[in-house]
């Protein structure tokens, strides 16, 4: 437990500081060209008043203006830019890439276990429904594309433990711990009634910590390992720089199981860890 609590908190304290990594790290590299706080002034001196003057609100107003190519687009937001810096093509490519953070939680399954035995017989052990809740901070790198940094917290309970066909109950959780880089890609041009469908991948990993005992044996989990996951949703505008969407993940890490009932641990088995989920979250972006 002392272990968990441990690595709980090192995952949180990484989390915590992400969205300074994203800002000052690789992510802000691939998009350094891509904002520019003249943006915020090109909108007041060409007689804007919204907050950004790539928003695309905005573009009607600035797009028109030729103050708005002297005062953002002169002044470094000029990448790939080919006349209007406020023009809605260049809007998320040039000047004013968001920064967000999200929320999410929601069901979590994790696929049935089956491995091996120090008896000649096949052991197969299945997890109730889990749920799961996680953290992310990222930006906007380009015009359709989102980079994130995630942590994830996934809780599944043990159901039952089968050895050689002969059920019986086992008890005890698995806890998982992942740490991953995504990148997304918003489909703006497939929205329906107002919602912006998106696919997603993701790389990094995963830390399980479980402990579970069975009629003959206990049973231990304790591994870090690469994990992958992708991902598909759809995201909806709540109000200004509030969105709100609903995800389906897969997520994949393996690792191996243990009788620990003597010394040394017996392994029984590698298993692929596959997860698969469905949760709601919010996302803030500024």
């Amino acid at each position: 437990m002392l272990l968990t609590i441990q690595r709980l908190a090192i995952c949180l304290f990484a989390a915590a500081t992400a969205s300074h990594a994203i800002a000052d790290g690789p992510f802000h590299l691939l998009s350094r060209s891509f904002m520019s706080d003249a943006c915020d002034t090109c909108c007041d001196e060409a007689g804007c008043d919204l907050s950004s003057c790539c928003d695309t609100e905005c573009d009607a107003c600035c797009g028109a203006k030729d103050d708005c190519d002297s005062v953002c687009c002169d002044t470094g937001c000029d990448a790939g830019c080919s006349s209007s810096c406020c023009d809605s093509i260049c809007s998320s490519k040039c000047c004013c890439p968001k920064r967000y953070c999200s929320f999410f939680s929601g069901w979590n399954d994790l696929d049935s276990y089956s491995g091996e035995s120090p008896l000649p017989a096949v052991l197969d052990g299945t997890f109730n429904d889990g749920w799961l809740f996680g953290i992310a901070a990222g930006r906007e790198i380009h015009k359709h594309y989102r980079a994130e940094l995630e942590f994830a917290f996934r809780s599944n309970t043990a159901d039952q433990w089968t050895v050689a066909a002969v059920p019986g109950d086992w008890s005890g959780h698995l806890f998982t711990y992942s740490g991953m880089a995504n990148l997304f890609r918003d489909l703006n041009e497939c929205e329906v009634l107002g919602i912006t469908p998106y696919l997603g991948a993701g790389l990094g990993f995963a830390i399980m910590d479980g402990e579970f005992q069975t009629a003959a044996i206990p049973v231990n989990v304790d591994e870090t390992s690469f994990a992958w996951q992708a991902m598909a949703g759809g995201s909806c505008n709540l109000t200004d720089g509030i969105d709100l969407f609903t995800e389906y993940r897969y997520f994949a890490a393996e690792f191996n199981v243990f009788d620990v009932s003597g010394a040394p641990q017996v392994d029984l088995g590698r298993h692929d860890g596959q997860h698969q989920s469905i949760f709601f979250g919010v996302r803030f972006a500024r």
